[in-house]
């Protein structure tokens, strides 16, 4: 019997890795995942520092009459073949905080999901739902549709567009989710460069000294 070979050293993409992609001119790709046990939603959106596109989307789905080893097999096995095909950098994915039992089967997933996103160094990061309807609508009670539309304009396309590529939800769920990513992404960056700019900026100027008035001899 072979000793199990246990990967802890997996390197995981930084944001500092991301600031030399940008300096470099190079794309990077998300994966954005709507999470779930029947309908797993995702999208592959390519973006630089200045423009995202969709590259791709579709769902992943599981049979409930099959057994739950299956349905998690299923999940990660498609998951890893969305990356390896689309050579992925970065995951983003929706945390889910009910506490039902189906609730919790569904997070058996979303385990396996990080897990393989983990093995592909992708630095998996959770956003609520309602933060991805913020950062695409400005509004975190949007409706579908107001979701849909707002993605759409954010990929460059006209409102009820995107309709015409993708039509179902849980993919167009998950390009929200992407998109969150990419603008947190770049909000860290910024953070990172506004104490530079800041400072070069706002630098203290010595106070003028005040010319003291002739004495009349």
């Amino acid at each position: 019997m072979k000793e199990g070979v246990f990967l802890d050293n997996i390197t995981q993409i930084t944001i500092e890795d991301i600031r030399t992609c940008f300096k470099e001119r190079k794309k990077l790709r998300v994966l954005g995942i709507d999470t779930g046990l029947a309908n797993i939603g995702w999208a592959v959106l390519e973006f630089d520092s200045q423009k995202v596109k969709l590259i791709s989307s579709g769902v992943i789905t599981t049979e409930s009459d099959k057994p739950m080893g299956e349905r998690l097999y299923i999940i990660g096995q498609s998951v890893e073949e969305v990356i390896k095909t689309y050579g992925v950098h970065l995951m983003a994915y929706e945390e889910l905080f009910f506490n039902s039992t189906n609730m919790m089967n569904t997070n058996l997933a979303v385990g396996v999901i990080i897990h393989i996103g983990w093995v592909y160094g992708l630095n998996p990061h959770k956003f609520r739902p309602q933060d991805a309807k913020y950062y695409v609508t400005r509004n975190n009670s949007a409706s579908k549709e107001e979701v849909s539309n707002a993605v759409a304009i954010h990929l460059g396309m006209l409102p009820n567009q995107l309709k015409k590529i993708q039509s179902v939800d849980h993919a167009t769920d998950a390009m929200a989710h992407g998109l969150c990513y990419i603008g947190f992404i770049k909000e860290q960056l910024l953070e990172k460069l506004n104490p530079i700019v800041l400072n070069a900026k706002t630098k203290e100027k010595k106070p003028r000294k005040k010319r003291e008035p002739k004495k009349n001899k």
